[in-house]
Protein backbone atom coordinates (compact mmCIF):
# COMPACT_ATOMS: atom_id res chain seq x y z
CA UNK A 1 0.00 0.00 0.00
CA UNK A 2 2.84 2.04 0.54
CA UNK A 3 4.35 1.40 -2.51
CA UNK A 4 1.00 2.62 -4.06
CA UNK A 5 1.27 5.73 -3.06
CA UNK A 6 4.29 6.46 -6.20
CA UNK A 7 1.40 7.76 -8.46
CA UNK A 8 1.45 11.27 -5.99
CA UNK A 9 4.88 11.30 -4.63
CA UNK A 10 4.24 14.52 -2.74
CA UNK A 11 2.63 12.69 -0.13
CA UNK A 12 5.16 9.75 0.26
CA UNK A 13 7.63 12.04 1.78
CA UNK A 14 7.40 11.05 5.28
CA UNK A 15 6.52 7.60 5.02
CA UNK A 16 10.41 6.45 4.93
CA UNK A 17 11.27 8.59 7.65
CA UNK A 18 8.58 6.53 9.74
CA UNK A 19 9.38 2.94 8.29
CA UNK A 20 12.96 3.60 9.21
CA UNK A 21 12.55 5.36 12.35
CA UNK A 22 10.88 1.77 13.66
CA UNK A 23 13.33 -0.76 11.60
CA UNK A 24 10.69 -2.02 9.40
CA UNK A 25 12.79 -2.99 6.94
CA UNK A 26 9.82 -5.66 5.82
CA UNK A 27 7.48 -3.09 5.11
CA UNK A 28 10.61 -0.65 3.29
CA UNK A 29 11.24 -3.96 0.87
CA UNK A 30 7.46 -4.32 0.19
CA UNK A 31 7.35 -0.69 -0.65
CA UNK A 32 10.37 -0.70 -3.30
CA UNK A 33 8.97 -3.47 -4.66
CA UNK A 34 6.07 -2.37 -5.60
CA UNK A 35 7.89 0.78 -6.88
CA UNK A 36 9.88 -0.70 -8.80
CA UNK A 37 7.08 -3.05 -10.22
CA UNK A 38 5.08 -0.23 -10.76
CA UNK A 39 7.26 1.36 -13.07
CA UNK A 40 8.68 -1.62 -14.96
CA UNK A 41 4.93 -2.49 -15.57
CA UNK A 42 4.12 1.17 -17.22
CA UNK A 43 7.33 0.73 -19.23
CA UNK A 44 6.08 -2.50 -20.41
CA UNK A 45 2.68 -1.20 -21.43
CA UNK A 46 3.63 2.27 -22.38
CA UNK A 47 7.29 2.31 -23.85
CA UNK A 48 9.99 4.35 -21.66
CA UNK A 49 9.11 7.79 -23.36
CA UNK A 50 6.16 8.19 -21.08
CA UNK A 51 9.02 8.02 -18.72
CA UNK A 52 11.30 10.80 -20.07
CA UNK A 53 7.60 12.97 -20.79
CA UNK A 54 6.95 12.42 -17.20
CA UNK A 55 10.37 14.05 -15.86
CA UNK A 56 9.92 16.80 -18.61
CA UNK A 57 6.58 18.02 -17.01
CA UNK A 58 7.19 18.08 -13.48
CA UNK A 59 9.08 21.23 -14.47
CA UNK A 60 6.43 23.27 -16.16
CA UNK A 61 3.71 22.08 -13.31
CA UNK A 62 6.09 22.92 -10.39
CA UNK A 63 5.97 26.65 -12.03
CA UNK A 64 2.50 26.44 -13.01
CA UNK A 65 0.64 24.96 -10.24
CA UNK A 66 2.25 25.61 -7.43
CA UNK A 67 4.98 28.45 -7.63
CA UNK A 68 2.42 30.58 -9.51
CA UNK A 69 -0.76 29.25 -8.37
CA UNK A 70 -2.73 28.95 -11.41
CA UNK A 71 -4.30 26.26 -9.69
CA UNK A 72 -5.72 28.95 -7.13
CA UNK A 73 -4.12 29.59 -4.05
CA UNK A 74 -7.52 29.49 -1.50
CA UNK A 75 -7.32 25.63 -3.15
CA UNK A 76 -3.96 24.50 -2.07
CA UNK A 77 -3.37 24.20 1.67
CA UNK A 78 -0.04 24.04 2.40
CA UNK A 79 2.44 26.40 4.19
CA UNK A 80 4.25 27.25 0.77
CA UNK A 81 0.95 28.14 -0.46
CA UNK A 82 -0.07 30.24 2.35
CA UNK A 83 3.17 32.03 2.24
CA UNK A 84 2.77 32.90 -1.58
CA UNK A 85 -1.04 34.02 -1.13
CA UNK A 86 0.03 36.70 1.40
CA UNK A 87 2.49 38.07 -0.86
CA UNK A 88 6.18 36.09 -0.12
CA UNK A 89 8.18 35.22 -2.70
CA UNK A 90 8.63 31.85 -3.98
CA UNK A 91 11.75 31.41 -1.96
CA UNK A 92 10.83 32.71 1.32
CA UNK A 93 7.77 30.43 0.59
CA UNK A 94 9.97 27.32 0.17
CA UNK A 95 12.20 27.82 3.38
CA UNK A 96 8.72 28.31 5.47
CA UNK A 97 7.59 25.07 3.86
CA UNK A 98 10.97 23.44 4.78
CA UNK A 99 11.24 24.33 8.42
CA UNK A 100 7.22 22.85 8.59
CA UNK A 101 8.66 19.99 7.29
CA UNK A 102 11.33 19.56 9.03
CA UNK A 103 10.07 19.69 12.05
CA UNK A 104 7.10 17.36 10.92
CA UNK A 105 9.57 14.28 9.97
CA UNK A 106 11.74 15.26 13.19
CA UNK A 107 8.22 14.62 15.30
CA UNK A 108 7.36 11.51 12.98
CA UNK A 109 10.67 10.00 13.46
CA UNK A 110 10.45 10.22 17.29
CA UNK A 111 7.65 9.15 17.77
CA UNK A 112 7.38 6.28 15.27
CA UNK A 113 11.03 5.23 17.16
CA UNK A 114 9.84 5.64 20.91
CA UNK A 115 6.02 5.03 20.84
CA UNK A 116 4.10 2.12 21.67
CA UNK A 117 0.56 3.55 20.76
CA UNK A 118 0.34 1.94 16.97
CA UNK A 119 -2.94 4.54 16.80
CA UNK A 120 -1.02 7.20 18.13
CA UNK A 121 1.79 6.39 15.35
CA UNK A 122 -0.51 6.06 12.67
CA UNK A 123 -2.33 9.46 13.62
CA UNK A 124 0.95 11.09 13.39
CA UNK A 125 1.86 9.51 10.08
CA UNK A 126 -1.25 10.52 8.22
CA UNK A 127 -1.58 14.12 9.56
CA UNK A 128 2.15 14.54 9.04
CA UNK A 129 1.34 13.58 5.40
CA UNK A 130 -1.29 16.06 4.80
CA UNK A 131 1.79 19.03 6.53
CA UNK A 132 4.88 18.10 5.17
CA UNK A 133 3.65 18.52 1.38
CA UNK A 134 3.95 21.81 -0.35
CA UNK A 135 1.45 20.90 -3.11
CA UNK A 136 -2.00 19.14 -1.29
CA UNK A 137 -5.68 20.23 -2.65
CA UNK A 138 -8.56 20.86 -1.01
CA UNK A 139 -9.65 17.65 -1.74
CA UNK A 140 -6.63 15.74 -0.83
CA UNK A 141 -7.62 16.41 3.24
CA UNK A 142 -9.83 13.05 2.89
CA UNK A 143 -6.48 11.55 4.24
CA UNK A 144 -7.21 13.39 7.57
CA UNK A 145 -9.91 10.51 7.71
CA UNK A 146 -8.31 7.92 9.41
CA UNK A 147 -6.32 10.07 11.71
CA UNK A 148 -9.32 12.06 13.60
CA UNK A 149 -10.68 7.81 13.32
CA UNK A 150 -6.95 7.09 14.83
CA UNK A 151 -7.16 9.93 17.39
CA UNK A 152 -10.52 9.28 18.62
CA UNK A 153 -9.84 5.63 19.60
CA UNK A 154 -6.30 6.65 21.31
CA UNK A 155 -8.41 9.29 23.52
CA UNK A 156 -11.21 7.49 24.52
CA UNK A 157 -9.96 5.66 26.67
CA UNK A 158 -8.81 8.05 28.87
CA UNK A 159 -11.44 10.72 28.37
CA UNK A 160 -11.25 13.47 25.34
CA UNK A 161 -10.19 16.87 26.94
CA UNK A 162 -12.51 19.77 24.79
CA UNK A 163 -9.39 20.96 22.95
CA UNK A 164 -9.04 17.89 21.64
CA UNK A 165 -12.90 17.37 20.53
CA UNK A 166 -12.33 21.23 19.11
CA UNK A 167 -9.75 20.11 17.00
CA UNK A 168 -10.93 16.73 15.99
CA UNK A 169 -14.07 18.29 15.10
CA UNK A 170 -12.41 21.16 12.99
CA UNK A 171 -10.23 18.83 10.93
CA UNK A 172 -13.28 17.28 9.73
CA UNK A 173 -15.01 20.40 8.77
CA UNK A 174 -12.86 22.31 7.69
CA UNK A 175 -12.46 20.55 4.14
CA UNK A 176 -16.25 21.78 3.17
CA UNK A 177 -15.16 25.30 3.88
CA UNK A 178 -11.68 26.01 2.91
CA UNK A 179 -11.66 27.17 -0.19
CA UNK A 180 -14.81 29.49 0.37
CA UNK A 181 -13.47 31.29 3.40
CA UNK A 182 -9.40 31.01 2.31
CA UNK A 183 -10.35 33.26 -1.01
CA UNK A 184 -12.75 35.40 1.09
CA UNK A 185 -10.84 35.94 3.72
CA UNK A 186 -7.46 34.80 2.32
CA UNK A 187 -6.87 32.86 6.15
CA UNK A 188 -5.70 29.41 5.40
CA UNK A 189 -8.79 27.89 7.32
CA UNK A 190 -7.40 23.87 6.81
CA UNK A 191 -4.03 24.83 7.60
CA UNK A 192 -4.68 26.14 10.91
CA UNK A 193 -6.77 22.93 11.64
CA UNK A 194 -4.53 20.64 10.33
CA UNK A 195 -1.46 22.81 12.79
CA UNK A 196 -3.57 22.30 15.60
CA UNK A 197 -4.74 19.12 15.21
CA UNK A 198 -1.11 17.70 14.98
CA UNK A 199 -0.04 20.02 18.07
CA UNK A 200 -2.77 17.70 19.68
CA UNK A 201 -1.12 14.53 18.20
CA UNK A 202 2.22 15.37 19.31
CA UNK A 203 0.84 16.54 22.67
CA UNK A 204 -0.45 13.26 23.29
CA UNK A 205 2.20 11.25 22.15
CA UNK A 206 4.57 13.21 24.47
CA UNK A 207 2.14 12.90 27.41
CA UNK A 208 1.57 9.17 26.40
CA UNK A 209 5.39 7.93 26.39
CA UNK A 210 6.72 9.45 29.24
CA UNK A 211 6.94 7.03 32.06
CA UNK A 212 6.69 10.24 35.09
CA UNK A 213 3.90 11.81 33.50
CA UNK A 214 1.99 8.20 33.02
CA UNK A 215 2.99 7.50 36.29
CA UNK A 216 1.50 11.27 37.08
CA UNK A 217 -1.54 10.78 35.31
CA UNK A 218 -2.52 7.47 36.38
CA UNK A 219 -2.12 8.87 40.18
CA UNK A 220 -4.41 11.31 39.28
Amino acid sequence: MFGLLAYKPQFGLVIPVALLAAGQWRSIGAAALTVAALALGTAALFGLDIWTAFAASTELSRKMLLQDGDVGFEKLQSVFAAVRMWGGSVSFAYVMQGLVSAVVVGSVAWVWRSSRDDRVKAATLSAATALASPHILDYDLMILGPTIAFMTVAIARRGAKSYEISALAAAWLVPLVTRGVTGATGIPLALVAMIALYGVIQYHAARGDSPNLRVAFNAS
